[in-house]
């Protein structure tokens, strides 16, 4: 016995999700990403009006000098943005990831909230100007002007035949806010004001085909304030406003969350927030104490990208990833002042940058290999080419500043014939071929339980992380921060930093952390214990805790959300569960439910896309299974915000055995419903309810399960009238006496 399975609501031309796959009019769509930056240009000044406002390529392409832009009017900057889209689709992707379209919030000395477009004048030493969006309702002639623009871009990228992951904001609008203007913690209140101007987004950017997903928010926890200290509970209840004022007027489009994959699990936990897929951002980041080598630091990608796949309870796609390489020696725009590529050998390698083009090639099919086979459902780029930034004096962060000039795919123009020159990874998309999808996980990389190689007999301290029901927890994150002094590197002198060393849990729920190295330009300091953070993806609220002890137990309370869930040989007696699962639902073996004629006996089982019982599956009678294929989210009033617990109760050597397999799960089931039918499915004004089990209670839920609509059924067919609920997706459940019957359908506007 299956469920009936669950796809989100897909218009003509617009990416749908099943499982694991993206879908475009039916067929398998893997989305291949490129990252690229606009900005909103004015050829006017403050208050001359709206006409000449119009979107441009990102001021740092190309041109000799940061903040010039290539073109300067809306025919100009059109064509040359669909001149990139065009090379964008020629290099082997399908989609872009649009940022810095998005306005954002400012907040005055007095705490008063604006919602503000910048505008970048086209000339470079004119200043930009901010114009205000009306917060009541976003129908001002600003906001009015703004959506136009959205579509036009959108329009573009259509023409381009790419897709559109946009990313719509977040976080308050400016990392530098103009004078009279503060960055203050950011509040629900905050929150509220982005959910209203989603709401509005959704409304005017609903069906149209560029659109694949909308973007909450780009690295969260990267933000200055506040963001990335938010109790899991909060950012549950964020994303989920945000996420339904998206879907109440556009239920078609998806909506996924940018995030910094380990960095953020502290708050922004994937296992927490309300989205259709999550899109981390992994880099192979150069490391000190292995000399900086490109092989190891992709290793580390592989890990990251296996520990994502085993951890994320949703569909992912790798939201960002690049290497650094430009084998060029001579910028012909470049400012005699602003010599960045030259032909010192070792500006071309790290830390100033990754290391060579035919590196940045080998990294990225080794990526694109790496996501596929551990079960991610899209690839991304950053960087469409080169970028200029202004030069920086200060020594100490120069070479990482130069580094992020050079993750695009093109290089700089010759100022004469070429517009962009296409480094080696050019060819290596071009010739790239998705291979099938895995059906299943394979074995994780080599070295995934101590990612920087280290010497595996020294063993600074062991501990152990089980969840609230004693069961040993895989692939907790613990965060190592070793203190070094570094001492000369290109005969300049620096200072103390801290080298950084990640350590998972393994099947047993133990982790070793091992003593970080010496390095050649540098020594560690004494003591050699370093300050550690402890993650846990679907555990309770934390931000890590600072020093570990040998021997140490920690117990966290954590969600037993799971992408697929697998339930074997249940013996379920006198109790209710709920059963959740982003996508599916198996009930294997030989399974029983009984009753003895006590408690309600029985489990709501909840998954999108399918949940299968097979035949020797047994339920006595008086017994219920609701089954429901309807999205799955975490639900937040469960989630606890306090920090893990530590005890120091039992030793390492005292283990808790992992089960082989699950305790007593006790479920309700139901005899089996007589025919339930309702049609047509999508709706709109209203649908036809077909049944032979008359009288009957119909109940309708929404997506949250919250009744809507109850009535008594008499006669059949019924002519169910829907004018009256919100498009969205809901269930109707019908009931005579014992005999339950649910189906599902989603009402379209």
């Amino acid at each position: 016995m299956a469920g009936t399975g669950f796809s989100l609501l897909g218009q003509s031309g617009m990416v749908t999700l099943q499982g694991r796959n993206f879908k475009l009019e039916g067929q398998d769509f893997y989305p291949r990403v490129m990252n690229y930056g606009v900005e909103i240009v004015s050829k006017l000044g403050s208050g001359q009006g709206l006409d000449s406002n119009f979107f441009s390529p990102e001021s740092s392409l190309d041109l000799s000098m940061y903040n010039f832009f290539e073109c300067d009017s809306p025919p100009t900057c059109d064509t040359q943005l669909f001149e990139h889209l065009q090379k964008i689709d020629s290099m082997g992707f399908n989609a872009v990831r649009i940022n810095g379209s998005n306005p954002g919030m400012l907040r005055d000395e007095d705490g008063v909230h604006r919602y503000v477009l910048y505008m970048r004048h086209h000339q470079p030493y004119v200043d930009g100007y901010f114009l205000d969006m009306d917060t009541l309702g976003f129908a001002d002639p600003v906001s009015v002007k703004y959506f136009s623009l959205m579509r036009h871009l959108l329009d573009l990228a259509d023409s381009a035949g790419l897709k559109v992951i946009m990313l719509t904001g977040g976080r308050c609008a400016y990392t530098h806010p103009p004078e009279g203007h503060y960055w203050r913690p950011y509040t629900t209140a905050d929150a509220e004001l982005y959910a209203h101007f989603l709401h509005r987004l959704g409304e005017e950017l609903a069906g149209h085909p560029a659109l694949m997903a909308y973007d909450l928010w780009n690295e969260p926890v990267w933000g200055d304030d506040g963001t990335d200290n938010q109790p899991k509970q909060t950012v549950c209840e964020w994303t989920t406003m945000f996420y339904d004022s998206l879907k109440h007027h556009d239920p078609g489009h998806l909506v996924t969350l940018d995030g910094a994959s380990i960095s953020d699990l502290g708050a922004w936990d994937p296992a927490v927030m309300k989205l259709d897929f999550y899109s981390p951002h992994i880099y192979p980041l150069p490391w000190v104490h292995d000399g900086y080598a490109a092989a190891s630091s992709f290793e580390r990608v592989k890990n990251e990208l296996y520990w994502t796949a085993s951890t994320c309870p949703m569909p992912w796609l790798l939201g960002e990833t690049a290497f650094s390489a430009d084998d060029d020696t001579t910028d012909y725009l470049q400012d005699a002042n602003w010599n960045d590529l030259d032909g010192q050998p070792f500006h071309h390698h790290p830390p100033w940058m990754g290391g060579s083009e035919a590196e940045q090639a080998e990294y990225a099919k080794l990526s694109m290999n790496a996501v596929h086979d551990y079960l991610g459902s899209g690839y991304s780029w950053w960087g469409f080419q080169n970028v200029r930034h202004p030069p920086y004096q200060d020594s100490s962060v120069s070479a990482g500043n130069l580094s992020i000039k050079y993750l695009g795919v093109l290089g700089f123009s010759d100022g004469i014939q070429q517009r962009w020159r296409d480094k080696k990874v050019v060819d290596t998309l071009i010739a790239y071929i998705d291979p099938p999808a895995p059906g299943e996980l394979p074995a994780p990389p080599e070295h995934y339980y101590n990612w920087c190689q280290l010497d595996e007999n020294n063993v600074v301290y062991s501990g152990h992380i089980e969840d609230q029901h004693g069961v040993p927890i895989k692939d907790a994150v613990v965060e190592c921060g070793w203190g070094y002094v570094k001492t000369i590197l290109d005969n300049r002198t620096y200072f103390n930093q801290t080298s950084w060393d990640r350590i998972l849990s393994d099947e047993t729920g133990d982790f070793h952390v091992h003593l970080m190295p010496d390095t050649v330009t540098g020594y560690m300091q004494t003591p050699p214990v370093p300050n550690s953070l402890l993650n846990v993806p679907g555990g309770a609220g934390m931000n890590g805790i600072v020093g570990f002890e040998q021997g140490h137990t920690f117990i966290v309370d954590r969600s037993s959300l799971r992408f697929d869930l697998a339930l074997h040989d249940l013996e379920i007696l006198n109790e209710f569960r709920d059963y959740r699962a982003w996508s599916a639902i198996e009930v294997t073996g030989h399974s029983f439910i009984g009753w003895a004629g006590q408690n309600m006996t029985g489990a709501d089982l909840h998954a999108r896309d399918e949940i299968h019982l097979t035949d020797e599956f047994h339920a006595e009678s008086g017994t219920e299974v609701h089954l429901w294929t309807a999205p799955v989210f975490a639900e937040c009033d469960s989630l606890s915000d306090r920090s893990a617990m530590m005890s120091k109760a039992k030793p390492v050597g005292a283990r808790i055995p992992y089960p082989s397999q699950p305790r007593h799960m006790h479920l309700q089931f139901a005899a089996l419903s007589r025919e339930l039918q309702l049609y047509p499915n999508p709706a709109r004004d209203g649908a036809t309810l077909a049944t032979d089990i008359l009288p009957a209670r119909v109940e309708v839920l929404d997506s949250d399960g919250r009744g809507v609509l109850s009535f008594v059924l008499n006669a059949s067919p019924y002519w169910l009238d829907l004018r009256a609920l919100s498009p969205g997706h809901y269930s109707l459940r019908l009931q005579h006496g014992e005999q339950l019957s649910t189906i599902t359908f989603t009402h379209i506007p």
